[in-house]
This record gives structure tokens, C-alpha cells and sequence, in this order.
């Protein structure tokens, strides 16, 4: 499997509602699509009820294998949000750990950190740790879905979790997204 995320931040004024019916529009166009396991349309806004720091359109995919994500970076869609938004760089990673609930399509939030591994950890006993972590995110803490995935050329790792309820932050920054739609 393989976990794959782009963001385009834009401009403070960027009127957002662009961005919920662009999702409303063409999400449901990856339902189906060749090895996708889930594709969270995320997006955040820079205003007085959602406090983010930037305007943010920020996919979060989880594939199956290469095969599907290399399909989808070559396809028409991708090429279109291209010319719309500019290209950017697609941030890839190697999941260590995911558990995707059956109400999965139920989630209005999403959670990710993206944390620095320290030089010569023991990743064994790392991966341990951050699978038990996601694991108490389903089990203890009602996520939707949690995964912890590892990525070895920046020596870091990143956390993502889907949410019915707004989720309060970790120790970590954590990115808050809200979630316009989820395809399976």
C-alpha cells in the first residue's frame, strides 16, 4: 500500500466555496477508481470559524499499490487540476499501520501529523509504538479510520486520521482539514 498527499494553499481572500463545489462535483468521479482503498477530499479555511492558518485543498489517498496511484497522476483529472491549481509536489508514503471503519464515509474531519523520526531510532520498535498509538485512535478515541506511515528519504512519518467530531490536537502541530468527501 501506498499513502499519497498534495496540498495547494491559497490565497487568504480565496473564496473556499469554489473549493466544496468543486469536491461536490467531481468526487464521486474516484469511486471505483483502480486501487484506490480511500480518497479524503480535504480542504481548511482561513476564517472565524475555522481557525487555519492558511486556505488549504489538501487530498489525502490511500492506494492499494502503485499501480492505481500512478494511474490517477497520469489521468486527464489530475492533468486538469494541474492547469487549474499548478503542479504540486505529491508527498508519498509507505503505511506501517491502517484500519478503515465500515462508516468510514461518515467523517467530517481529518487529522494528520507529520513527525521527524530521530537519527538511528530502532524503526522496529517505532513501528510498534505508532501502530499501537493508531490502533487506540479507532479503538479508545472513535476514529473512522487511522493510519501511521514511514517515509525513508526525509526520515519521518506521518499520521492521519478520519473523525465524525472535530479531534483535539496531539502533542505535535497537527493539521486540521474538514472532510467534503471520502470515494471508495
Amino acid at each position: 500500500m501506498l499513502c499519497m498527499q498534495y496540498s495547494f494553499v491559497l490565497p487568504a481572500g480565496y473564496d473556499m466555496a469554489l473549493i466544496r463545489n468543486r469536491i461536490e462535483s467531481k468526487g464521486h468521479l474516484l469511486n471505483g477508481f483502480n486501487g484506490l482503498k480511500f480518497k479524503a477530499y480535504l480542504y481548511a479555511c482561513q476564517d472565524e470559524n475555522q481557525p487555519a492558518s492558511e486556505n488549504l485543498y489538501a487530498p489525502f489517498y490511500l492506494w492499494e499499490n502503485s499501480d492505481g496511484m500512478s494511474e490517477f497522476l497520469s489521468s486527464a483529472g489530475f492533468a486538469r487540476l494541474c492547469r487549474d491549481f499548478g503542479v504540486p509536489s505529491v508527498k508519498t508514503w509507505v503505511p506501517w499501520f491502517s484500519e478503515l471503519q465500515a462508516n468510514l464515509t461518515e467523517a467530517k474531519y481529518a487529522s494528520r501529523e507529520i513527525v521527524s523520526i530521530p537519527a538511528y531510532c530502532d524503526l522496529a520498535e517505532l513501528k510498534a509504538q505508532e501502530t499501537a498509538r493508531a490502533r487506540q485512535s479507532i479503538t479508545e478515541r472513535g476514529a473512522l479510520a487511522s493510519l501511521v506511515a514511514f517515509e525513508p528519504s526525509n526520515w519521518s512519518l506521518v499520521r492521519f486520521s478520519l473523525w465524525r467530531d472535530r479531534p483535539l490536537s496531539g502533542e505535535n502541530p497537527v493539521q486540521l482539514y474538514d472532510v467534503g468527501y471520502i470515494a471508495q
